[in-house]
């Protein structure tokens, strides 16, 4: 797939649809084209999981796990994985899975089809409008990551963080494993480093940022950027300990599962949803059951309905096998 050229974005934010005209924005109106085959039988018809520390523990699938994907889709069950990355930076085993039908990529931003290796919608904001963020986390200390439609960039000072992260790292103090180290080598070769985030946008002036990393050195930090990134009323903030994600307003994994229902035919009832940090929060309003990680963090802990086992104990496939 070609790169997007398209004009630069509103600054309060665009979506650009397959079907290739735009719609800005909150309200809007999607024409199912692919209708679900609902089995009134099973409880869940759409199961969405986030990747890192919910399926995937320090960039693997486990057996049991990839077994929990291939029995719902026997059972003929809509999969959506729902993650950070943007697509670049997928696992192979991930993006070319026979038993994933759609990933939610950078944090809600766009929606890519396995099966016809076609984006179904992206969402972005343009450069002025996301230095307003650089700058404000900046200012306060933060490190920045900048996430286009094209690929991945971070400051050198923001990589040192982001592989030191639980996302990448997982929670183990243990040495990272062969396949582990070749994951953190393709993110390096995949992601453009730079000196300062906002000097890129000033040489940038018509790039289409999907997403936004920030990383703090402590929580007073973190606060005040929430704070100050939300009163601005351009983005919308999910929050970890000391690492935020920004995305334009309205754009979240939440909504983006909320897109895809209406392109399926499907509503929250039919939906079961997994996670275990900030980003994931938002599918706790999308879903008809929210259910956290047993290694979660405590703000995702508090708002599940269910509580699974550990990812290092296959949490996602033990919860799997009781409902299904």
């Amino acid at each position: 797939m070609k790169p997007e050229t398209d004009k630069p974005d509103q600054p309060c934010g665009e979506e650009r649809f397959a079907a290739g005209f735009f719609r800005k924005n909150a309200t809007i109106q999607i024409v199912p084209t692919q209708e679900a085959r609902l089995n009134q039988t099973l409880p869940y018809q759409l199961v969405a999981f986030d990747l890192d520390n919910t399926t995937l523990y320090r960039g693997e699938l486990s057996r049991a796990n990839r077994s929990a994907l291939a029995a719902l889709k026997r059972k003929g069950v809509v999969t959506v994985a729902a993650t950070g990355r943007h697509i670049s930076l997928m696992p192979h085993f991930i993006r070319h899975s026979r038993h994933i039908d759609y990933i939610l990529c950078v944090t809600g931003a766009s929606l890519y089809d396995v099966k016809t290796r076609e984006m179904r919608y992206l969402c972005s904001l343009s450069a002025d409008t996301a230095k307003i963020a650089v700058e404000i986390c900046k200012h306060i200390g933060g490190r920045m990551n900048l996430v286009t439609r094209e690929r991945a960039l971070a400051e050198r000072a923001a990589f040192q963080s982001f592989v030191k992260s639980p996302q990448v790292k997982g929670h183990s103090r243990s040495k990272p494993s062969l396949k582990q180290m070749l994951h953190l080598l393709r993110m390096m070769t995949a992601s453009k480093l730079m000196d300062d985030a906002a000097a890129y946008l000033d040489e940038q002036p018509l790039v289409n940022v999907e997403k936004m990393d920030a990383f703090f050195d402590d929580d007073a930090q973190t606060h005040e950027a929430v704070r100050l990134l939300q009163e601005s009323g351009h983005f919308e903030v999910a929050v970890s300990p000391r690492y935020l994600e920004i995305t334009a307003k309205g754009c979240t994994k939440g909504t983006g599962l909320a897109r895809l229902y209406e392109i399926l035919g499907l509503t929250k009832a039919d939906a079961i949803a997994f996670g275990d940090s900030g980003n994931d929060l938002s599918m706790a309003d999308h879903a008809s059951l929210f259910v956290a990680m047993g290694n979660a963090e405590p703000a995702v802990l508090a708002r599940a309905g269910k509580i699974a086992p550990d990812v290092r104990a296959d949490g996602f496939a033990a919860v799997i096998a009781e409902l299904f």
